[in-house]
């Protein structure tokens, strides 16, 4: 719900300040209540107000840089990477350069976030748009888009390496130019950025590009295939649960309780774990005598990470025989199951709850995180020879294009797969 929140069940707006015009502004976040309930006259007054926050950035913004007293920088202060307009070798291009027109990186920005506002869930939304004003910061506002080259691009790649993690949180950082930002981390030795955030941050510009070039705004992509080689192995990435691991959790957890259920759904259907704290009573029913589980985004604070998410799979024969389906039966007509997860303000559940069930798994000597189970459900498919379409499809991967995506166009699809499901178990 990019713009929106739920405040005491009415809508409001809520939108960041631009990091350029923070100082014509009180707050770092405009927020205005809606004065509605209804989710469709929330969006359309949304819409309003994000056209006419659009305009007035656009005037502060031309009344900021009209002033000769202010440099050509989105920030107001030098860019860390000086762009010489007095190098013309620096705009020679290729031979489709005069059929784009000149645009500066900041219009080529704000040109792509428009697409991605209208597709993209508020985390997407958040993450590019912190990597672009890290970009804006580094080359300045008003460099022409055009202008930036590969070696450029390589010395900001290496510039990215020395940026802290969690920088825009850190009392010591937050609100302060990236250039102090990373002395600030130089002096106190702070830990930096991973090869893997430097290489979503270059991501990021090369789908900025990307998009420029496809709607003609740039000749070229200087981000396009420039990322840095991660020395990180395999073995050192999230791992499954240890057997061990496992045991405490299915030993020691309430039986009954909603922490019990968010583990042993993730442990035995796959799921993500906002997938499972978003279901809703209604989302659980027989099907054909099988009971099962309904993942999907019909509702609006629903959100599933790709379009394989959606799908209806059987419910383990572990689950109902602990009697999930029972639990299930206890809760309203419409209420969600897990209801102490709350929406995060990047509209999922997982936000908040993340945090809690991990601290709840390291009270019991856990030492893997939450979504490692995910990672056990895939290793006990292995181990029990289910199909790799069927896991990929159980567990909402992307690679299951073999599976019906509606299954009751296959009478045999759902009793195949609760075959297969059911051959999934763990040690003890």
């Amino acid at each position: 719900m990019y713009c929106l929140q739920v405040r005491k069940s009415t809508y409001q707006f809520c939108r960041r300040v631009p990091i350029d015009l923070l100082s014509q502004f009180p707050n770092l976040t405009i927020r205005h209540s809606l004065q509605t309930k209804d989710f469709s006259e929330a969006k359309r007054r949304r819409n309003t107000l994000l056209v006419h926050y659009d305009n007035e950035f656009q005037r502060l913004r031309a009344d900021k840089y009209s002033s000769p007293r202010l440099a050509s920088n989105y920030f107001q202060s030098k860019p860390v990477a000086e762009v010489s307009q007095s190098a013309p070798q620096l705009f020679i291009s290729t031979k489709n350069t005069e059929l784009c027109e000149v645009i500066s990186l900041s219009d080529l920005s704000t040109f792509y976030m428009a697409k991605l506002s209208l597709g993209g869930n508020k985390k997407t939304i958040q993450d590019f748009s912190s990597s672009i004003d890290v970009a804006l910061q580094y080359f300045g506002l008003d460099t022409e888009a055009s202008a930036i080259n590969r070696s450029m691009v390589r010395e900001f790649m290496l510039f990215l390496t020395r940026i802290p993690v969690r920088f825009t949180l850190s009392k010591k950082t937050r609100g302060r130019p990236i250039q102090e930002v990373v002395e600030i981390a130089d002096k106190l030795n702070m830990e930096r950025s991973s090869i893997s955030t430097v290489n979503k941050r270059l991501d990021v510009l090369s789908a900025v590009f990307n998009y420029g070039r496809e709607e003609d705004k740039v000749s070229k992509n200087p981000f396009v295939n420039l990322r840095m080689k991660e020395v990180k192995k395999a073995k050192s990435k999230r791992q499954p649960m240890c057997e061990q691991d496992l045991g405490k959790l299915f030993s020691n957890l309430t039986k009954g309780s909603e922490d019990f259920w968010v583990t042993m759904i993730a442990a035995y259907q796959g799921a993500r774990q906002n997938e499972i704290l978003q279901l809703r009573r209604e989302d659980i029913y027989r099907e054909r005598g099988t009971w099962v589980i309904s993942f999907h985004d019909r509702f609006d604070d629903n959100s599933l990470k790709t379009e394989s998410s959606v799908r209806v799979v059987p419910v383990h024969h572990h689950l109902v025989s602990s009697g999930f389906a029972d639990w299930v039966a206890m809760i309203g007509a419409g209420e969600r199951l897990f209801q102490t997860a709350s929406l995060g303000i990047y509209g999922n559940y997982s936000q908040t709850y993340s945090k809690h069930i991990n601290a709840v798994f390291r009270s019991l000597g856990v030492t893997n995180h939450f979504h490692s189970l995910r990672h056990s459900f895939r290793d006990a498919c292995r181990e029990a020879e289910v199909a790799s379409d069927i896991a990929d499809y159980l567990g909402g991967w992307s690679g299951s294009t073999s599976v019906s995506r509606s299954y009751g166009s296959l009478e045999f699809s759902l009793s195949h797969m609760k075959r297969q499901l059911d051959k999934v178990s763990y040690p003890n």
